[in-house]
Parts: C-alpha cells; sequence; structure tokens
C-alpha cells in the first residue's frame, strides 16, 4: 500500500514553468502580454526584439542540421556570407524577381536550393526530402523497425 498522501506535489520542472517571471520575461521577449503592448506601463511599450537578420545585410551564422530519420546533414547559410562555403555564389534575384539571399545544401546528395528568408531555409533544411532528390530516396527506402506485433 502506498504511504504517498493524495495531494498531487509539484516538481522542479513543473515549479519552473510556473514562475511568474518566467511567464513575464517570455511575454516580453516574443511582445506578447499586456506589458509589452503597453497596456501596463501608461502606453510605452516594451523595444521589439531585434531580427534575426536584417535586411540591410549583417550576416547571420550558417547552421548545420542533421536528419535523424535518415543521417542527412544540411546546412543554412546566408549568401556571400564569409562562413559561407566556397562554391556558393552571392545573392541574386530569381526570375520572378524575389531576392534570393539564403540556401540550403543537402551535404551529403550536394543539393541546393535558394530562399528569400531565414526561416524558409531552415524549415526547408528540417523538410530536406521535398527539395533534394537523394534525401527523398532514403526516406522511402528507410523503414522505423517496431517491437512487438
Amino acid at each position: 500500500m502506498s504511504t504517498h498522501g493524495t495531494s498531487a506535489r509539484k516538481t522542479a520542472k513543473a515549479t519552473r514553468k510556473d514562475s511568474g517571471a518566467r511567464v513575464t520575461a517570455q511575454a516580453l521577449s516574443t511582445g506578447r502580454g499586456p506589458k509589452a503592448q503597453g497596456k501596463l506601463t501608461g502606453g510605452v511599450a516594451a523595444a521589439p526584439a531585434p531580427a534575426a537578420a536584417s535586411p540591410g545585410g549583417e550576416a547571420i551564422a550558417a547552421k548545420e542540421h542533421t536528419r535523424r530519420d535518415i543521417g542527412s546533414r544540411q546546412l543554412v547559410f546566408q549568401l556571400g556570407a564569409a562562413d559561407a562555403p566556397a562554391s556558393a555564389s552571392g545573392p541574386f534575384t530569381s526570375p520572378d524577381g524575389v531576392p534570393m539571399r539564403f540556401a540550403a545544401h543537402c551535404l551529403t546528395h550536394a543539393a541546393t536550393k535558394y530562399f528569400a528568408d531565414p526561416r524558409q531555409a531552415t524549415r526547408a533544411a528540417k523538410a530536406s526530402h521535398t527539395w533534394c532528390t537523394g534525401c527523398a530516396e532514403a526516406l522511402a527506402g528507410h523503414t522505423k523497425h517496431r517491437s512487438g506485433s
């Protein structure tokens, strides 16, 4: 028979997640909540968080992503940046008139796709099977093994 009481205790993780200071800091950093919108501070809104990459041109660092399911590696980088691969070209304009400033490159299968926005490039690196034929073939041949039935 269990000697534990019927009242539920909060774990350290649950207590930290419910911390008022943590909730306020999260609301301020995302621009949500009454303080960030200026409702509680007399109409003075909090300063917006800086963007990941300004259109004016400061470079963002290249990021490498590894797909755990198929083991392929993708690199997301800004075209023309100092840490971009030597084979990468500089920024260019697509035939549609969209300025392409970022790229997702599959290091495993040597395929590259270009994007205007860093979020699009990062999202594409995580779903490389949609634009890299090698990743698509690897994913098609990949089966998960289940124990049991």
